[in-house]
């Protein structure tokens, strides 16, 4: 999956394309805003995508590529913005948002309950960034405390977060 302005100059719209055969290259969603892919789900049936429609307001949908629907997730979140791309773990996602918060937390949300969490033990600073381990057994993230990016881990097992303290005297600017 990739993003495009080829349809108009104006947006991006999302295309899904099988690398091995060129022929399959079609859009799969688009319209008004920036439509980002984000993450396959574990299967690699479903696709994360971003409607990015201002700074402050952004959607999130689900691209089913058995059934081909694209379906808007999560609309309780409102005007609330994603300040991530969603990250699949099992059946939840992850992401940045400042839904309820004057911070941008870790959230979780179930996709099958459509329930959200919010990450226990995080700190009155905004999260920047996340990204998924590739053993899918932790979330490393940011958050911007008092001007510095500092990394922290999520245990996806225990639910804990741990601060990474042997980084010293940078700020973390890439994950």
């Amino acid at each position: 999956a990739y993003a495009s302005t080829r349809r108009r100059s104006v947006n991006f719209a999302v295309y899904l394309v099988e690398p091995s055969n060129p022929e399959t290259d079609h859009q799969i969603a688009g319209g008004e805003g920036d439509y980002i892919p984000s993450s396959f789900s574990d299967s690699g049936r479903q696709l994360a995508i971003v409607r990015w429609m201002s700074h402050v307001n952004s959607r999130f949908y689900i691209y089913d590529l058995d059934t081909e629907t694209l379906q808007e997730q999560l609309p309780q979140l409102g005007d609330s913005s994603f300040f991530s791309y969603p990250v699949f773990v099992d059946s939840a996602v992850y992401f940045i948002t400042d839904f309820n918060n004057q911070f941008r937390r870790l959230m979780k949300a179930d996709l099958e309950t459509k329930q959200l969490y919010e990450i226990p033990g995080q700190l009155s600073w905004d999260v920047e960034m996340l990204q998924l381990t590739p053993d899918r057994s932790e979330i490393l993230f940011t958050v911007n405390e008092n001007g510095r990016s500092e990394l922290y881990r999520l245990e996806l097992s225990s639910k804990k977060i741990r601060k990474v303290d042997n980084i010293p005297g940078i700020s973390v600017r890439d994950i």
